[in-house]
């Protein structure tokens, strides 16, 4: 399945939910480089876009039911786990990826459509010290 934005107007669509420096938190979150509590509130602005089949991405039903309970119902990653009946450790190995699935996608389709200079593309490793 080709996991990409599929029009100019989902590209839009993304654009009007998520920031560069969202972007950045969630490279950084998909890197390991901070705690998921870094990109919480960006939760339901990635559950809105993916359930609203923006982002035209495939996961998994427990990576789904992970997004859909911590996006939609603000419950915490422990509550989710224990709906989806998988310990706490594996939920947060499945939103971090879950999480790298989506900021790729992004990512690339910010980076596809904006011109930006190319010391001013997405660079977690040497921007986030500064911007957060």
């Amino acid at each position: 399945t080709d996991e990409a934005l599929s029009a100019p107007a989902e590209l839009t669509s993304v654009q009007t939910q998520l920031t560069y420096s969202d972007i950045k938190r969630l490279e950084a979150y998909a890197k390991n480089h901070v705690d998921f509590h870094l990109i919480v509130d960006l939760l339901p602005k990635l559950a809105h876009l993916y359930y609203r089949r923006v982002l035209g991405l495939k996961l998994s039903y427990s990576q789904a039911a992970i997004l859909a309970g911590m996006g939609f119902q603000r419950l915490k990653l422990e509550q989710v786990a224990k709906q989806v009946h998988i310990e706490v450790n594996q939920g947060m190995a499945l939103l971090n990826k879950l999480v790298k699935k989506i900021t790729g996608i992004v990512k690339k389709a910010f980076e596809s459509e904006i011109e930006m200079p190319k010391d001013t593309r997405l660079d977690p490793d040497r921007d986030l010290g500064r911007d957060l």
